[in-house]
């Protein structure tokens, strides 16, 4: 029996990785952490190399395979549908960089934000380097990734 509280730490978001399995709140896939693992990874070094990560990820992570190759619910699973991505801050547009999620009116990808906010660069720093960028996109594309 696969504990529920795990499989909450996965989440399933069309607008990251192109909808593949997530770890809560990171952009680490289930695939990479599946894939480290499968080399010969050693917990304690994925654990080192990903110092945000939890002992609990990894364990979210087999628990997830584990349901998939089992054929078990996965109702625990955050999965985000693409019409949540509708977003007056947001453009998915095949012409657009093909299609990776920009900043309307900019060709600025959403995931330089991210990036740049896990680089501890400052939203107003970030801002200054993106001047096609306004300052509520910001914060709604913060609020909505919980970053």
């Amino acid at each position: 029996m696969i504990d529920e509280g795990l499989l909450q730490r996965i989440t399933v978001n069309p607008g990251i990785f192109g909808g593949r399995p997530i770890i809560r709140g990171m952009r680490i896939s289930v695939e990479l952490i599946l894939s480290l693992l499968a080399q010969g990874e050693t917990p304690e070094t994925i654990l080192t190399d990903y110092p945000d990560l939890e002992p609990d990820g990894l364990r979210a992570c087999l628990a997830y395979a584990h349901a998939v190759i089992a054929h078990d619910k996965l109702d625990s699973v955050q999965v985000i549908q693409e019409n949540e991505l509708a977003s007056p801050s947001i453009t998915l547009d095949p012409e657009i960089l093909d299609g990776t999620p920009v900043f309307r009116g900019t060709r600025v990808p959403v995931d330089a934000l991210l990036n740049n906010l896990e680089a501890g660069v400052s939203i107003d720093e970030f801002l200054e380097n993106f001047p096609t960028v306004s300052r509520e996109q910001v914060l709604e594309i913060i609020k909505f990734s919980g970053a």
